[in-house]
């Protein structure tokens, strides 16, 4: 469940935020299935949140939309 695997990723980095004062948020559907190796898919989470903290200026924020459209992620 790509919501689910995107809502832990981003509880992750809260701190990260807080740290840099920058204003992390999610919406999310419910459930949002995705073909793929749970783990990479959490690795490519990872890879960009923490480019969007590292390069979000301070005060900033960010926005993680995970939605289903279409029957596509």
């Amino acid at each position: 469940d790509l919501a689910r695997l995107t809502h832990e990723v981003v509880k992750q980095h809260a701190e990260i935020a807080v740290e840099k004062n920058i204003d992390l948020g999610m919406s999310r559907s419910e459930s949002v299935v995705m073909p793929g190796s749970a783990e990479n898919l959490r690795i490519m989470l990872e890879n960009l949140l923490g480019n969007a903290l590292h390069y979000t200026q301070t005060g900033g924020k960010v926005n993680v939309n995970v939605y289903a459209e279409a029957g596509n992620a």
